[in-house]
């Protein structure tokens, strides 16, 4: 009897050490993980869309023209998507990135959302933008592009009245400002295009973010997993670039091309703000802090110097004071084509 219970205490306390040893430190390095490779996706599609400046596709202001206004929606097409990196068994330690959307989501189908985010994931352009003639056949113009917090709640609430599982409330907004000056080389006449060279500046943020207050336990081999937080990605991106510009009238309909190369510095930064984790051993009630996490709030930067060429190219069509725009552009080398409707008023 004697060497039973010695067995049993031994067994006890090798089992007691073991819980001792478990830790969840990895989970800041997988959380970490998480945000670096959503950085490394997303940054260069938000580098696209910084340069995307929504101004007329002629060349030059017709010549009874001082001054136009624009408003144009559109979306950098994301082709590559987001979220490829997570079929990497060996990319998280504790992290099931495919649980936590899974939770996320209510039980909404996380491996169809991911497989649908791995194919394609705009980013959205609404843009408007002003320009008057100035003397010397030099052209001002500026654009603006806000998307504040309520549109998007909005759009998650107006979404949840059709859909089965409820689409989370989460953080999206935007700003975008830019300004270009523009020289009028050459007037359009018979046989002979429009063409104008530039210079301009803009200043591109995009931020989303979810938090992680009401997730929920997501299951793990040690127990159940809970933690709290907010997650945010934030990207900033500053460009700096020249413009060569030519455009054709052809009666009512206006083709146009044109080429800028951009110096452009961007930074990403995103982590779990708040960051609190632990496993509860025994799931039910009532939850224990089994294992906590006792690192540092996970959070990774990454920066970017980058010369960037820009092919654009379109139609307007045009009727008296009022043009029908349809505009394209891409980044040579990386990224994806962005493309935009509006209307110009001239």
């Amino acid at each position: 009897m004697k060497r039973i219970s010695l067995l049993i205490l031994l067994v006890l306390a090798i089992s007691g050490l073991s819980v001792a040893q478990a830790d969840i430190s990895g989970l800041g390095a997988d959380f970490e993980n998480l945000v670096e490779e959503l950085g490394k996706e997303m940054l260069p599609n938000i580098e696209q869309l910084a340069v995307w400046g929504q101004y007329p596709g002629q060349a030059a202001m017709p010549d009874d023209s001082r001054f136009f206004f624009t408003m144009s929606l559109g979306a950098v097409l994301g082709f590559n998507g987001i979220l490829n990196f997570i079929d990497d068994p060996d990319a998280f330690e504790l992290l099931n990135v495919g649980a936590l959307l899974d939770t996320i989501l209510e039980g909404g189908g996380a491996a169809n959302t991911i497989a649908n985010l791995q194919g394609f994931f705009p980013y959205p352009i609404a843009r408007t933008a002003v320009g008057f003639k100035l003397p010397a056949d030099l052209e001002v113009m500026a654009d603006v592009a806000i998307m504040p917090q309520f549109l998007a709640n909005f759009a998650v609430n107006t979404a949840n009245r059709f859909v089965d599982s409820p689409i989370p409330t989460f953080t999206l907004n935007s700003l975008h400002v830019g300004s270009r000056i523009r020289k009028v080389v050459l007037r359009d006449a018979p046989g002979i295009p429009a063409i104008s060279i530039g210079a301009g500046y803009s200043y591109t943020g995009f931020n989303i973010g979810y938090s992680f207050a009401d997730i929920g336990a997501i299951t793990t081999a040690l127990g159940d997993l809970y933690f709290a937080g907010d997650f945010y990605l934030q990207n900033r991106v500053h460009s700096f670039g020249l413009d060569l510009h030519i455009s054709k009238s052809l009666g009512w309909f206006v083709p146009f091309i044109g080429l800028s190369p951009y110096f452009q510095l961007a930074g990403f930064s995103g982590g779990v703000s708040e960051f609190d984790a632990f496993v509860d051993f025994f799931p039910g009630e009532p939850i224990n802090r089994d294992i906590e996490y006792d690192g540092l709030p996970p959070e990774t930067t990454l920066v970017d110097y980058d010369l960037a060429l820009v092919l654009f190219g379109g139609f307007d069509f045009v009727f008296d004071s009022l043009a029908l725009q349809v505009h394209t552009s891409y980044t040579v080398g990386e990224g994806w084509p962005a493309v935009t409707i509006g209307t110009r008023f001239q």
